[in-house]
C-alpha cells in the first residue's frame, strides 16, 4: 500500500539528510501554500 507523507515531514526529512541543492529542488518542485520570502 501506498505511504502518504505530508510536505513539510518530507521537507524535514530532506533538510536532514540531503544536501542544499536537493532541498532547494525539493522546495521549487513542492512549493509550500503559503510562500514566504
Amino acid at each position: 500500500h501506498k505511504i502518504y507523507y505530508r510536505v513539510s515531514d518530507i521537507r524535514e526529512f530532506v533538510k536532514e539528510h540531503c544536501d542544499f541543492q536537493t532541498y532547494k529542488k525539493f522546495v521549487q518542485d513542492n512549493p509550500e501554500e503559503e510562500k514566504t520570502e
